[in-house]
């Protein structure tokens, strides 16, 4: 009788360990693919807050462009000033500038940056009363003229 038992609880143990070896086999596959899943997902959580990251810059340097264009429009500030400020925040965005290149004239970046702030300003102008804008782009217009001698632009007719 102890031999049957004994027997029993081998019989036992190697069906107890064979159905865990299944299991951990099973379980095996499944936490590899989970390991796999949560590297992908750790990657999209990363690019996600690049992401997140870039608009948010984006949207800060506009919002410090808008606010550096109020200033022009109200006067406290030139526009050789705010142009050197554009300048500035655009310097390390290689795509900016390349974009204001092709996008605006000139034979310079400072100038065709000028331009580029004139495009602000008519777009903050565009809800002002007529003689608002007339105003604000006839002494634009004169700093323009006064620091860029000799240099044309279309950017200073009425909106």
């Amino acid at each position: 009788m102890r031999n049957v038992s004994i027997a029993v609880v081998a019989l036992t143990a190697v069906a107890v360990s064979g159905y865990a070896a299944a299991q951990w086999k099973g379980a095996e596959g499944i936490g590899w693919e989970s390991l796999e899943h949560e590297a992908e997902l750790a990657e999209e959580c990363a690019r996600q807050q690049q992401l997140e990251a870039t608009r948010q810059a984006i949207a800060n340097r506009i919002a410090l462009k808008e606010a550096l264009i109020a200033e022009l429009i109200e006067g406290r500030r030139s526009l050789r000033e705010i142009t050197a400020a554009f300048v500035s925040l655009n310097e390390n965005q290689p795509g900016y500038s390349l974009g204001i290149r092709h996008a605006h004239p000139g034979s310079t970046d400072e100038e065709r940056t000028a331009h580029n702030v004139m495009t602000y300003v008519k777009l903050a102008l565009t809800s002002a009363p007529p003689e608002t804008q007339e105003k604000v782009l006839a002494r634009l217009r004169c700093e323009f003229e006064a620091w860029l001698p000799g240099v044309c632009s279309n950017d200073f007719k009425p909106i």
